[in-house]
């Protein structure tokens, strides 16, 4: 009998799964670009309130709605299953994710204002920038790690790996219990 990670790899290794990231690769690429040459400069005015991190979640979701649709395509002409219970419950626990990262949200922007009050210095213009890209990305990278090789964090993560399926939906499923990222990223406000 195979091992779970077993049966997954082979899952990951058949014919066309590749196809079907390279499929939805191009799709992407050709969507972001159109949306950068054709539909941001029109939906700048009409978004002129939102920042820029809103504004991009509201044009990626129609894009992933439209990759997700070619997925399913892809997949039915080449007479593969697609589990929509599967996506349903991924989309199910992205939402859920999203809600409770709202609240949490606040408090983490308090938190990070309090701290970086402690600091004698505060960086301004590119080098903020610079700092904050590889700063956020090494937090990143540290948070992730320990979720994968800590059994606390894990047990927190692993929602994140439960999927049935390895389709576009799974990037969705999160963890609901968001206050794990602190520790990683307080001393970012420093």
């Amino acid at each position: 009998m195979k091992s779970t990670a077993e049966a997954w790899r082979e899952k990951f290794r058949a014919r066309g799964r590749a196809r079907v990231i390279v499929a939805c690769g191009v799709l992407l690429a050709g969507l972001s670009t159109a949306a950068g040459v054709i539909v941001i400069p029109r939906l700048a005015d009409a978004m002129s309130g939102m920042d820029v991190s809103t504004m991009l979640i509201w044009l990626a979701v129609p894009v992933f709605i439209v990759a997700v649709a070619a997925e399913i395509v892809y997949l039915k002409h080449h007479g593969k299953p697609y589990d929509y219970r599967d996506s349903a419950t991924s989309i199910a626990g992205g939402l859920g994710y999203q809600l409770l990262n709202i609240p949490w949200a606040l408090a983490e922007l308090a938190i990070f204002a309090s701290v970086s009050s402690l600091v004698p210095w505060h960086l301004e213009g590119w080098v903020a920038w610079a700092v904050a890209l590889v700063g956020v990305d090494f937090a990143y990278y540290w948070f992730h790690r320990a979720h994968h090789e800590i059994r606390v964090f894990w047990s927190v993560h692993v929602v994140h790996h439960s999927s049935e399926s390895f389709n576009l939906t799974t990037a969705l499923r999160t963890p609901w219990l968001v206050v794990t990222s602190l520790p990683c990223l307080v001393p970012l406000a420093l």
